[in-house]
Formats: structure tokens, C-alpha cells, sequence
């Protein structure tokens, strides 16, 4: 088996009774012929270069503490058909093909090893509701976000009824709520446009800077626009960034060196100048000269954090909102789409209530806002029920024209999705 020279980050992890384990790198297995996910797992070094002089599965158990040749006993083994390692060297994605009858140490009726580890079924739609698409729609496998954006990712699924179950350090997760996902896959975000692309992974959320700086902004199909970061409700923007003393026009020529967090973006502006990749610490390294840089380019929410260390932006690169990405489009996807963005524009309105006499109506209709037109019913007794959406932000003055107008019995709810 050929093996590509490359640098693998291995972890310090625990066994499972809090003993100290050697350093591990998790390694997520599927099978290569129908690409679905057997199960996640954990690789010595030992263990990871015997899988690839054998060319068989070899794990680190953390129960047993020990080297595990995975079909060892039960003979069902694992033939290694492709390795692929993520773009921090942190993470495995072994395709393979099953050469036993199954791969879970549990079998089924006829004592025969389940095909899949994840064979449990939390929660399925009544059957008078079920159909061909439901049970192709149950299939899906969710790719979410590690890192900052993970928490504002499972919060806003969770708002729509979707519970991602995440379990330490695990990153199979098991989904909650919804017919349409068998599982979550949680990956970096730069990670899930090739994921998507591959089938690891059927739709994705991840930030459009990452779809660009994978190349893959024409292959991949966005299905909607999300606005929110790890902060805020803002779309990230990446940002060519200089020195605060020095000139707003950019200088590309083969003596500039440009500190980069995106290197195929940076190069959309840079054609002549070097481009070195940046983990991390961006700003100082372009703050100090003894660094050698002359620019940078990095992500930025408020851009506070530039001001602070005496840098300022000289010209946004991309603004890159969080996108939901698929292959290809489908009705399903649309209104699971539509249901996100419902709940970040929920959160923009407040749903007003109120009575009124029907003589104050013609006036209380010009001052109304709504995402569409107010709702107007009669009451019994011969009064005006309003409903109207107002936005946050012109909530106060809004309440008080209403007051004015001759609205009474007001009342304010949160608005929890709006489509």
C-alpha cells in the first residue's frame, strides 16, 4: 500500500477508565461500495502503520488498552481501499470493503453481524405518514461544523426540533427529531466541501469561504444563506489586512510576502507577491515587521481585533456567510433550508398583538409594519383583533404609535421561526 508523505497529528487521549492511552488520531470508517459510515474509531501510530503495511484494519481500543485487528475472532475483517486525512492532519477517513458478513459486534436474528454500527433507531415517523421518499430522505448523513460555529450550529438545529446528540469526543453523532438524517458527522469546516463532494457527507453547513477556498464553488450547490458566525449574526468577511501606518493600496510585486489564512483566496488578489499559509496568530505576525510580512489575509467579524493591534482592512476579499451545501438541490433540502434561515429571521421580529375600535383601524393600518400585511380579524363584540410582525429594532417606537392610535391590550411574543 503507497502512502503519501504527510505530517499526521496524533493527540494525547485516556482509556476509558481515565488511565493514560498513547497519543491517538480519530478515524471515521466507511464502507467504499455504498459510502455508509460502519462506525468511528481510534488509531495508534503502531496500529496506523500496521493497517498500511497489512492492508487490513488494525485499531487502538480504549477499552481494552490494546492493539485491536478489527475481525480478528469474528473473522469479519476490513480490507483498507483508500486513506484520506483531513486538511489539519487530525482526522482519518478510511474507506473500505467488508470482507465478513457485518462489522458490529452485535448480530442480528439469524446471529449475523450487523452491517453498521449505527442499526439503533431513535425515532422514525408513523407508518400511515411513511413513503419511498422518507425512507431515501432517512439515509442522509448531516455534516456540521467543529469549532466556534459548532455550539451556534447545534442551538440553531435544536430551534427547529433537531437534537444533535454529541457523545465527548465522539464525532458521530446520532440525530434526534427528524426522519430525514440517519446521522451527523462532525468535521472542520474546511473539511465539509470536499466531504459533501465525496459523499462522506449528502449536505453540509460551513462557511462560504471555505466552498472558494476548495475550489468546489461551482461543483457544490448552495442551498440557502445563513447569517451568523461564533459571535454574532454577521457574515464573516475575508479581508486583505496591512499595517495601520502604511498605504490603503495594495502593492502585489515578488518581494511582497503575504501572511495567509486562505491561500487560493489570497491569490485572487496576490498574482506575483509569496504567499506563506498561517495557522494561526495572523495579526501579530503582520503587526511586527520582523516577521517579514507586508499583508495579511485572514477572517474578520467587527474587525475589532485588527484595531487592536494597530492593523486596519484594505479590502474585503469575500463576505462569507454560513451556507448549507448539497450536491445537488432537492425539495426536501429546500424547506429544511428554509426552516434555518426561518429561525435567524424570527429572531430579527416581534410577533404584536392588540385590540382596537374598528374607527381607529384606517389610521392604525398606516403606521403598522409587517414582513407582509397585518392580520385583522372582528371580535364578538364588534372590535378589531391586529396581529403584525415587527422588526427588534423599531419595536419601541412602534408600540407607543399603536398606543397612540388607540391600540390597547397589547402583547409581544418571540417569534421562534419565520418562513
Amino acid at each position: 500500500m503507497v502512502m503519501k508523505k504527510q505530517e499526521i497529528k496524533f493527540s494525547q487521549a485516556l482509556h476509558r477508565d481515565g488511565t493514560d492511552a498513547p497519543e491517538l488520531i480519530g478515524v471515521i470508517l466507511q464502507n467504499y461500495e455504498t459510502r455508509a459510515v460502519l462506525y468511528g474509531a481510534s488509531m495508534s501510530r503502531e496500529t496506523l502503520a500496521e493497517t498500511l503495511a497489512s492492508g487490513w484494519v488494525v485499531l487502538y481500543s480504549q477499552s481494552r488498552k490494546c492493539r485491536w485487528l478489527k475481525g480478528e475472532t469474528s473473522g469479519d475483517r476490513l480490507r483498507v481501499r483508500k486513506i484520506f486525512l483531513n486538511c489539519n492532519s487530525d482526522q482519518l477517513l478510511i474507506q473500505v470493503s467488508p470482507m465478513g458478513k457485518g462489522v458490529c459486534h452485535e448480530k442480528d436474528e439469524k446471529g449475523v453481524a450487523k452491517p453498521t454500527c449505527f442499526h439503533k433507531l431513535l425515532w422514525e415517523r408513523g407508518t400511515n405518514q411513511s413513503s419511498n421518499q422518507e425512507k431515501a430522505m432517512k439515509n442522509m448523513i448531516l455534516g456540521i461544523p467543529s469549532g466556534s460555529l459548532l455550539e451556534a450550529t447545534i442551538t440553531l438545529l435544536r430551534t427547529i426540533g433537531i437534537e444533535v446528540v454529541v457523545n465527548g469526543r465522539n464525532f458521530i453523532c446520532e440525530v434526534r427529531g427528524s426522519a430525514m438524517f440517519s446521522q451527523a458527522l462532525i468535521m472542520r469546516p474546511n473539511d465539509l466541501p470536499q466531504a459533501v463532494k465525496a459523499g462522506v457527507v449528502d449536505v453540509a453547513i460551513t462557511g462560504l469561504d471555505m466552498v472558494f477556498e476548495a475550489g468546489l464553488e461551482n461543483e457544490l450547490c448552495k442551498i440557502v444563506e445563513l447569517q451568523f458566525s461564533k459571535k454574532s449574526r454577521m457574515a464573516a468577511r475575508i479581508v486583505v489586512f496591512g499595517r495601520e501606518d502604511e498605504s490603503d493600496e495594495i502593492v502585489d510585486a515578488e518581494d511582497v510576502v503575504v501572511c495567509g489564512e486562505y491561500i487560493i483566496l489570497a491569490r485572487t488578489m496576490f498574482k506575483k507577491a509569496g504567499i506563506q499559509f498561517s495557522t494561526g496568530s495572523t495579526e501579530i505576525k503582520v503587526a511586527n515587521k520582523a516577521f517579514g510580512f507586508r499583508y495579511g489575509v485572514g477572517v474578520v467579524e467587527s474587525g475589532q481585533s485588527l484595531k487592536d493591534n494597530g492593523l486596519k482592512i484594505i479590502k474585503t476579499i469575500l463576505t462569507s456567510p454560513v451556507v448549507l451545501i448539497a450536491r445537488e438541490e432537492s425539495p426536501e433540502l429546500q424547506i429544511f433550508g428554509q426552516m434555518l434561515h426561518g429561525v435567524l429571521e424570527g429572531e430579527r421580529y416581534r410577533l404584536v398583538k392588540f385590540n382596537a375600535n374598528f374607527d381607529d383601524q384606517a389610521r392604525l393600518l398606516q403606521i403598522l409594519p409587517a414582513m407582509e400585511s397585518p392580520t385583522i380579524s372582528q371580535l364578538a363584540d364588534g372590535a378589531m383583533a391586529f396581529e403584525t410582525a415587527v422588526l427588534t429594532g423599531a419595536l419601541a417606537d412602534t408600540i407607543i404609535a399603536i398606543g397612540m392610535a388607540g391600540g390597547r391590550k397589547i402583547l409581544i411574543q418571540d417569534i421562534r421561526i419565520a418562513i
